[in-house]
C-alpha cells in the first residue's frame, strides 16, 4: 500500500500531498515509505506529524494551516492520528 501511495495520488490529480500522523507511526517508520511513494512519483510531499491519537481542535487547526501553505490537494490521516477522519482512500479538502 505505502509503495503505491505516489502513484494513487498522482492518479487522483494532486500534485502536492501531506501525510498527517502522530508521531508514534512515524517513528515506527510506516510514514517514510509513502512520502519516498509521493516523491519518487514527482508529487511535493510533506509530513505533519503534531497530533495525539486523539486529535484535539489545536492540532487540527495547525494542521489546516499547514495544509494550506503548502497548498496540497490531498490528505492522507493516520488511523492511529485521527481515528474520526481516517481512511482507506486520501480525503479531498
Amino acid at each position: 500500500m505505502e509503495a503505491a501511495a505516489g502513484e494513487c495520488c498522482e492518479r487522483l490529480g494532486a500534485r502536492h500531498v501531506l501525510v498527517v500522523t502522530d508521531r508514534g507511526v512515524m517513528e515506527a517508520g510506516w510514514t517514510e515509505p509513502v512520502l519516498e511513494s509521493c516523491r519518487e512519483a514527482g508529487l511535493t510531499a510533506a509530513l505533519f506529524d503534531q497530533v495525539s491519537v486523539n486529535p484535539t481542535d489545536d492540532e487540527a487547526d495547525a494542521c489546516a494551516r499547514v495544509y494550506k501553505k503548502m497548498a496540497a490537494m490531498r490528505l492522507f490521516p493516520s488511523a492511529a492520528a485521527a481515528p474520526s477522519i481516517s481512511g482507506k482512500q486520501p480525503l479531498r479538502l
